[in-house]
């Protein structure tokens, strides 16, 4: 069961959701079996805490492992064909952007050595995650997760809403 205090975190957005790994954990339990539930594509939720968990895990990655992470990364979630292809909310030029930024050989110059290439990488992710979370917690998915956290009673007093962003 969570804590009071993890409750709390999960109740203010679905970003202190994705970073709390018990967090994370329930939550991808949770969209798994609402898939399921809607007769919804196996994957047709959770991929969208996937990538969230890739792009963590991109921005931990040192130099020289970047550049293929983050061509996964666009290629799995944000590339057109992508079989894992996630919607996002924003600005209908950021995935241009991110292509550039990830295939540019601009970044690959050694005039561009001094500066980390993947920081322009990550701070397009960055607009990326935001408008996935923002298309995520628009989805049906989350309505159901609402219900599914007034039911959590960490503490028999207290019942606490769920307001996911």
């Amino acid at each position: 069961m969570p804590t009071k205090a993890q409750c709390h975190k999960w109740k203010l957005s679905i970003r202190n959701v994705l970073e709390d790994p018990d967090g994370l954990k329930r939550f991808q339990t949770f969209l798994i079996k609402h898939e399921e539930e809607c007769g919804e594509t196996e994957g047709e939720f959770t991929r969208y805490t996937y990538f969230w968990t890739e792009c963590k895990n991109f921005k931990k990655l040192k130099s020289p492992n970047q550049r293929e992470s983050a061509s996964k990364i666009y290629n799995t979630y944000l590339n057109s064909k992508a079989e894992k292809k996630i919607g996002i909310i924003g600005s209908d030029d950021i995935v241009p952007k991110v292509k550039e930024k990830v295939f540019s050989d601009k970044n690959n110059s050694s005039e561009n050595q001094k500066v980390n290439p993947s920081d322009n990488i990550s701070s397009v992710f960055d607009v990326v995650e935001a408008g996935m979370l923002e298309h995520l917690s628009k989805g049906g998915c989350c309505l159901a997760y609402k219900e599914f956290c007034n039911e959590l009673k960490p503490d028999k007093r207290t019942r606490f809403q769920c307001r996911l962003m």
